[in-house]
Formats: structure tokens, C-alpha cells, sequence
């Protein structure tokens, strides 16, 4: 979003979602399933993207949003739907499998921004989730 003029470009990028389950039906998005992989990708993709491997990390030449935050990955499979689904996730494989990625483009890639998901993560929707955004996006 150019920000009418007032603001750089931000770039909706990179989908840095761990892609476990074939339902999503968008796995073309997401470098796969797995951690470690992906961590690294979204590290290197905002880096090149924000122009700042080598370079002063606050000149961006355009501004990295990493997506979806976090465990995303129902898209529409069975009158099951992103807007309503309610990923049912335990503490281990939050910290094992799906916070990685994000936790690797804010502290090692230095994104600009992160995009919470459209979903719930155990009851509570991403975006109104306190602990996720202020506590664990934001605070860790």
C-alpha cells in the first residue's frame, strides 16, 4: 500500500506460512512444511526484498510484510473457510512448527511488517489476540 504518496511501498510478501495440509489448496505460496526450510527462505526473501543484506538496515528500498500470522492453512475445503476456521494448536507445535518462520523475519530479517492470519488460533481470532500480537509478535 503506497499510503496515497505519504508512505513507501509495502509488499504483501513472503507467505512464510508452513504448509502442512493439502486442503489450503495455495501450496505454491509457501516454501513447504518445514521449519527450518522456511525460516531460512523468509530471512533471505525480506533481506532481498527490503534491500538491507549489506546495506543500512533503516533504508528500505521497499517495505516486507510476512503472512500469515500464524497457523494458516485452510483456505476452503468442505464448507471449512479461512474466515471461520479455528486452528486447534498446542504450545509445542506453535513454538515447533509455526512461530519460527515469523520469529525469523522479525528478529533476523527486520521486517517491516507482519500480517496476522484471517483464522482463529484456539478460540481466539489472530488479529484480536492480545498474546500472539502484543506478547509474542511484538513483546518476544
Amino acid at each position: 500500500m503506497y499510503n496515497v504518496g505519504a508512505a513507501g511501498l509495502t509488499f504483501w510478501s513472503p507467505n512464510v506460512n508452513i504448509f502442512r495440509d493439502p486442503r489450503w489448496g495455495r501450496g505454491q505460496e509457501t516454501p513447504g512444511e518445514d521449519p527450518t526450510l522456511v525460516s531460512k527462505y523468509a530471512v533471505a526473501y525480506v533481506k532481498g526484498l527490503q534491500g538491507t543484506d549489506g546495506g543500512d538496515p533503516n533504508l528500505l528500498k521497499v517495505a516486507a510484510c510476512c503472512k500469515h500470522y500464524t497457523a494458516y492453512d485452510v483456505d476452503n475445503w468442505k464448507g471449512v473457510h479461512r474466515y471461520t476456521f479455528n486452528s486447534v494448536v498446542n504450545q509445542q507445535d506453535m513454538d515447533d512448527t509455526f512461530q519460527p518462520p515469523f520469529r525469523s523475519c522479525v528478529v533476523d530479517g527486520n521486517v517491516a511488517s507482519v500480517m496476522c492470519s484471517y483464522n482463529q488460533v484456539n478460540g481466539k481470532p489472530t488479529c484480536a489476540d492480545p498474546d500472539l500480537l502484543s506478547g509474542v509478535i511484538r513483546g518476544q
